[in-house]
């Protein structure tokens, strides 16, 4: 079992939001459960192994009824049967289902702190360590890019647009427009691109 001190409570709709990230929980007073829908009956080797390692912070409850809403009513009753007892704590619901949103405006007219999210990357509690976790896998990016660029003097993108094009490739197109803008300003933060007045790319690599 967590020595910590619990004070947050979370509670999964993983029907809903089937990819979570539990290293969020490291050093933090939080328990979570995870609701698995009946039909729900496999689960990714990589959550399996962060369950273990934060076993006494994570755990499953499996609903076995498959009627619609199931899920819903029986995570509504654990947060309820929780909130009775520990009246002062907070809670989250993880979902992207709004119908969840009654159950909160209900409960905050009881006083009750609670809020439901998209992701558990949406709870205030693990801001600074979802910044922290961005910042990593932006300079993991950054360093990747550079290294195929310094890789293929020859085959470097030699305009902007070229250069974006290029970007999006490495990364098969999996980062958002600003991310590879982001990508690229930093390159030119750390002096090793710049640009002409015509946008051709000047690599100092």
């Amino acid at each position: 079992m967590t020595s910590l001190v619990i004070s947050h409570h979370i509670f999964v709709d993983f029907e809903n939001v089937p990819t979570l990230d539990l290293s969020l929980l490291q050093d933090q007073p939080v328990e979570l459960l995870i609701l698995l829908g009946a039909k729900q009956h496999n689960l990714p080797v990589s959550l399996v192994k962060q369950l273990i390692q934060f076993k006494g912070q994570a755990q499953l409850v499996e609903v076995h009824v498959s009627a619609k809403n199931a899920l819903d009513f029986v995570l509504a009753y654990y947060l309820g049967q929780l909130a009775c007892q520990k009246p002062d704590h907070s809670f989250y619901i993880i979902s992207k289902d709004k119908g969840y949103d009654a159950l909160v405006g209900h409960l905050h007219s009881k006083k009750i702190k609670v809020q439901r999210q998209d992701e558990l990357t949406g709870i205030p509690l693990f801001g600074q360590k979802v910044s922290d976790l961005k910042s990593k896998a932006e300079l993991n990016s950054l360093e990747r890019l550079t290294e195929l660029l310094k890789q293929s003097p020859r085959s470097r993108p030699t305009k902007r647009q070229s250069l974006i094009t290029y970007t999006n490739s490495v990364f098969a197109k999996k980062l958002t427009a600003e991310e590879v803008n982001d990508l690229i300003g930093k390159l030119q933060q750390k002096k090793l691109i710049g640009f002409d007045t015509t946008d051709k790319v000047i690599y100092h690599l």
